[in-house]
Protein backbone atom coordinates (compact mmCIF):
# COMPACT_ATOMS: atom_id res chain seq x y z
CA UNK A 1 0.00 0.00 0.00
CA UNK A 2 1.47 3.31 -1.07
CA UNK A 3 1.77 6.46 1.02
CA UNK A 4 -0.86 8.06 -1.26
CA UNK A 5 -3.43 5.41 -0.35
CA UNK A 6 -3.52 5.59 3.45
CA UNK A 7 -6.41 4.26 5.48
CA UNK A 8 -9.36 6.20 6.85
CA UNK A 9 -11.11 5.51 10.14
CA UNK A 10 -14.67 4.16 9.88
CA UNK A 11 -16.92 6.35 12.05
CA UNK A 12 -19.97 5.31 14.09
CA UNK A 13 -22.75 4.61 13.16
CA UNK A 14 -21.25 3.04 10.03
CA UNK A 15 -22.62 -0.54 9.76
CA UNK A 16 -19.15 -1.99 9.13
CA UNK A 17 -18.39 -1.50 12.82
CA UNK A 18 -20.94 -4.26 13.50
CA UNK A 19 -19.30 -6.66 11.05
CA UNK A 20 -17.70 -9.83 12.44
CA UNK A 21 -14.18 -10.23 11.08
CA UNK A 22 -13.15 -13.25 9.01
CA UNK A 23 -9.97 -15.10 10.07
CA UNK A 24 -6.91 -14.89 7.83
CA UNK A 25 -5.37 -18.01 6.37
CA UNK A 26 -1.57 -18.41 6.72
CA UNK A 27 -1.17 -17.99 2.96
CA UNK A 28 -3.00 -14.67 3.08
CA UNK A 29 -0.85 -13.35 5.93
CA UNK A 30 2.27 -14.01 3.85
CA UNK A 31 1.10 -11.79 0.98
CA UNK A 32 2.60 -8.36 0.41
CA UNK A 33 -0.83 -6.70 0.32
CA UNK A 34 -1.78 -7.95 3.79
CA UNK A 35 1.55 -6.97 5.30
CA UNK A 36 1.34 -3.51 3.74
CA UNK A 37 -2.21 -3.14 5.06
CA UNK A 38 -1.03 -4.00 8.59
CA UNK A 39 1.79 -1.48 8.24
CA UNK A 40 -0.71 1.16 7.07
CA UNK A 41 -2.87 0.38 10.12
CA UNK A 42 0.12 1.11 12.35
CA UNK A 43 0.70 4.46 10.63
CA UNK A 44 -3.00 5.25 10.95
CA UNK A 45 -2.95 4.40 14.67
CA UNK A 46 -0.05 6.81 15.28
CA UNK A 47 -1.56 9.49 13.05
CA UNK A 48 -4.71 9.59 15.18
CA UNK A 49 -2.79 9.18 18.46
CA UNK A 50 -4.37 5.83 19.26
CA UNK A 51 -2.94 2.96 21.29
CA UNK A 52 -4.71 0.29 19.25
CA UNK A 53 -6.59 -0.19 16.00
CA UNK A 54 -8.68 -3.05 14.60
CA UNK A 55 -9.20 -3.96 10.95
CA UNK A 56 -12.97 -3.33 11.22
CA UNK A 57 -12.17 0.32 11.96
CA UNK A 58 -10.50 0.81 8.57
CA UNK A 59 -12.92 -1.21 6.44
CA UNK A 60 -10.89 -4.42 6.31
CA UNK A 61 -13.14 -7.48 6.74
CA UNK A 62 -10.46 -9.83 8.09
CA UNK A 63 -9.14 -10.19 11.62
CA UNK A 64 -6.04 -8.21 12.52
CA UNK A 65 -5.31 -5.69 15.27
CA UNK A 66 -2.31 -3.48 15.98
CA UNK A 67 -1.44 -2.12 19.41
CA UNK A 68 1.26 0.01 21.03
CA UNK A 69 0.35 0.85 24.60
CA UNK A 70 3.75 2.26 25.54
CA UNK A 71 4.16 4.91 22.84
CA UNK A 72 1.87 7.45 24.53
CA UNK A 73 4.02 7.36 27.65
CA UNK A 74 7.57 6.77 26.42
CA UNK A 75 7.46 8.18 22.90
CA UNK A 76 9.17 5.01 21.67
CA UNK A 77 7.36 3.05 19.01
CA UNK A 78 7.02 -0.70 19.58
CA UNK A 79 3.93 -1.78 17.62
CA UNK A 80 2.57 -5.31 17.78
CA UNK A 81 0.64 -6.88 14.87
CA UNK A 82 -1.79 -9.64 15.82
CA UNK A 83 -3.59 -11.72 13.19
CA UNK A 84 -6.65 -13.75 14.28
CA UNK A 85 -6.29 -12.86 17.98
CA UNK A 86 -8.52 -14.65 20.46
CA UNK A 87 -8.83 -14.69 24.22
CA UNK A 88 -8.16 -18.17 25.61
CA UNK A 89 -8.50 -17.43 29.30
CA UNK A 90 -9.24 -14.59 31.68
CA UNK A 91 -8.85 -14.11 35.41
CA UNK A 92 -12.11 -13.14 37.14
CA UNK A 93 -10.70 -9.87 38.55
CA UNK A 94 -11.83 -6.77 36.66
CA UNK A 95 -10.49 -3.24 36.28
CA UNK A 96 -11.53 -0.07 34.45
CA UNK A 97 -9.68 2.97 33.20
CA UNK A 98 -9.90 5.99 35.44
CA UNK A 99 -11.49 9.25 34.37
CA UNK A 100 -12.47 9.92 31.65
CA UNK A 101 -12.51 6.19 30.83
CA UNK A 102 -12.31 4.40 27.50
CA UNK A 103 -12.69 6.16 24.19
CA UNK A 104 -12.53 4.99 20.59
CA UNK A 105 -11.13 6.38 17.33
CA UNK A 106 -14.37 5.31 15.61
CA UNK A 107 -16.46 7.30 18.10
CA UNK A 108 -14.90 10.81 17.86
CA UNK A 109 -17.65 12.60 19.74
CA UNK A 110 -15.68 13.34 22.88
CA UNK A 111 -17.41 10.44 24.57
CA UNK A 112 -15.56 8.40 27.23
CA UNK A 113 -16.80 6.02 29.88
CA UNK A 114 -15.17 3.58 32.30
CA UNK A 115 -15.71 -0.02 31.17
CA UNK A 116 -15.12 -3.09 33.30
CA UNK A 117 -12.55 -5.37 31.68
CA UNK A 118 -10.65 -8.43 32.81
CA UNK A 119 -7.42 -7.43 34.48
CA UNK A 120 -5.49 -10.39 33.02
CA UNK A 121 -6.18 -12.21 29.75
CA UNK A 122 -4.33 -14.95 27.91
CA UNK A 123 -4.37 -14.28 24.17
CA UNK A 124 -3.34 -16.36 21.16
CA UNK A 125 -2.57 -14.95 17.71
CA UNK A 126 -0.42 -15.28 14.59
CA UNK A 127 2.41 -12.84 13.92
CA UNK A 128 3.42 -11.48 10.49
CA UNK A 129 5.53 -14.60 9.89
CA UNK A 130 2.55 -16.85 10.65
CA UNK A 131 4.11 -18.02 13.90
CA UNK A 132 1.64 -18.86 16.65
CA UNK A 133 2.06 -16.60 19.67
CA UNK A 134 0.52 -16.75 23.13
CA UNK A 135 0.95 -14.63 26.24
CA UNK A 136 -0.78 -13.04 29.19
CA UNK A 137 -1.66 -9.35 28.97
CA UNK A 138 -2.28 -7.40 32.12
CA UNK A 139 -3.53 -3.99 33.23
CA UNK A 140 -3.80 -1.27 30.60
CA UNK A 141 -2.43 -3.55 27.88
CA UNK A 142 -5.13 -6.12 28.69
CA UNK A 143 -7.81 -3.42 28.40
CA UNK A 144 -6.54 -2.35 24.98
CA UNK A 145 -6.35 -5.92 23.66
CA UNK A 146 -9.90 -6.65 24.82
CA UNK A 147 -11.16 -3.39 23.28
CA UNK A 148 -9.63 -4.22 19.89
CA UNK A 149 -10.73 -7.88 19.89
CA UNK A 150 -14.26 -6.61 20.62
CA UNK A 151 -14.07 -4.68 17.34
CA UNK A 152 -13.31 -7.91 15.46
CA UNK A 153 -16.53 -9.35 16.92
CA UNK A 154 -18.57 -6.30 15.89
CA UNK A 155 -18.77 -4.92 19.43
CA UNK A 156 -18.05 -1.39 20.68
CA UNK A 157 -17.15 -0.28 24.18
CA UNK A 158 -20.57 1.38 24.50
CA UNK A 159 -22.13 -2.10 24.33
CA UNK A 160 -20.73 -2.74 27.82
CA UNK A 161 -22.59 0.26 29.26
CA UNK A 162 -26.02 0.48 30.80
CA UNK A 163 -29.04 1.19 28.57
CA UNK A 164 -29.24 4.69 30.05
CA UNK A 165 -25.63 5.53 29.17
CA UNK A 166 -26.07 4.07 25.67
CA UNK A 167 -29.11 6.32 25.19
CA UNK A 168 -27.11 9.34 26.35
CA UNK A 169 -24.37 8.52 23.86
CA UNK A 170 -26.83 8.14 20.97
CA UNK A 171 -28.42 11.48 21.89
CA UNK A 172 -24.96 13.08 21.73
CA UNK A 173 -24.37 11.57 18.28
CA UNK A 174 -27.70 12.84 16.97
CA UNK A 175 -26.91 16.32 18.31
CA UNK A 176 -23.50 16.32 16.59
CA UNK A 177 -25.10 15.26 13.31
CA UNK A 178 -27.68 18.06 13.56
CA UNK A 179 -24.95 20.63 14.20
CA UNK A 180 -22.93 19.30 11.27
CA UNK A 181 -25.79 19.58 8.77
CA UNK A 182 -26.78 22.97 10.16
CA UNK A 183 -23.22 24.11 9.45
CA UNK A 184 -23.35 22.68 5.93
CA UNK A 185 -26.62 24.48 5.14
CA UNK A 186 -25.29 27.72 6.61
CA UNK A 187 -22.16 27.50 4.43
CA UNK A 188 -24.23 26.77 1.32
CA UNK A 189 -26.46 29.76 2.03
CA UNK A 190 -23.45 32.02 2.58
CA UNK A 191 -21.98 30.94 -0.77
CA UNK A 192 -25.23 31.59 -2.62
CA UNK A 193 -25.69 35.03 -1.06
CA UNK A 194 -22.06 36.12 -1.13
CA UNK A 195 -21.36 39.54 -2.66
CA UNK A 196 -19.65 39.12 -6.00
CA UNK A 197 -16.31 40.84 -6.43
CA UNK A 198 -15.71 43.36 -9.30
CA UNK A 199 -13.42 40.83 -11.00
CA UNK A 200 -16.14 38.18 -10.84
CA UNK A 201 -18.76 40.57 -12.24
CA UNK A 202 -16.42 41.69 -15.04
CA UNK A 203 -15.81 38.10 -16.11
CA UNK A 204 -19.53 37.34 -16.18
CA UNK A 205 -20.15 40.55 -18.23
CA UNK A 206 -17.48 39.56 -20.77
CA UNK A 207 -18.97 36.09 -21.09
CA UNK A 208 -22.45 37.58 -21.63
CA UNK A 209 -21.20 40.03 -24.27
CA UNK A 210 -19.40 37.19 -26.07
CA UNK A 211 -22.64 35.20 -26.07
CA UNK A 212 -24.57 38.16 -27.53
CA UNK A 213 -22.00 38.62 -30.35
CA UNK A 214 -22.23 34.92 -31.13
CA UNK A 215 -26.03 35.13 -31.41
CA UNK A 216 -25.80 38.24 -33.66
CA UNK A 217 -23.30 36.56 -36.01
CA UNK A 218 -25.48 33.46 -36.31
CA UNK A 219 -28.65 35.45 -37.00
Amino acid sequence: MSEQNELEIVIFPHPFLRHQAIPFTPDQIKTTLVRETAAAMIRCMYQYHGVGLASEQVGCPQAVIVIDTGYAYSGKKAPRIMFNPKILEADPETIALGSPGEGCLSLPYGYHQPVKRYENVRVQWLDSRCREKERWFTGFEAIVVQHEIDHLDGRLFIDHLSKLKQSMFLAKVRKQHRLYWKGVKSAQSAIRNAERTPAFNMKRTQEYEKHLRSMKNNA
